[in-house]
């Protein structure tokens, strides 16, 4: 492949990320009926409530909890029946919200996690 060709590739690779990107903001994602604006509708940010982290909104949820236990390998259905006010919808939102922040923000790994993935 020249480099030309290398570069057009890029190229089109990256615009096809872009469409796909944006295009979540406006289609329904799948399994929810709701595109990507409307989930995190779902996530609610006030200072006068858990002091201000992101929590779905209407209740004292946050959304870190639910990452934290998707992470932790929970299944969606125990997290929903410890969390009766829960959704799936909003653990979508949780999810979709997470997303967003990793897109702008990245939190480096401290040596001793980073030696821990090394030695895997």
């Amino acid at each position: 492949m020249t480099e030309e060709a290398g570069v057009k590739e890029r190229l089109d690779l990256n615009v096809r990320f872009e469409y796909n990107f944006l295009k979540q903001f406006q289609e329904p994602l799948e399994g929810t009926g709701m595109n990507k604006e409307e989930l995190l509708k779902r996530i609610s940010i006030d200072p006068s409530i858990c002091f201000g982290k992101p929590c779905i909104r209407g209740t004292r949820i946050w959304v870190s909890l639910i990452i934290d236990n998707l992470a932790a390998d929970i299944p969606e259905e125990e997290i929903l029946a410890a969390y009766p006010a829960l959704t799936k919808e909003d653990i979508r939102a949780a999810l979709a919200y997470a997303a967003e922040l990793a897109h702008d923000r990245y939190v480096p790994l401290t040596d001793h996690v980073h030696n821990e993935v090394q030695a895997r």
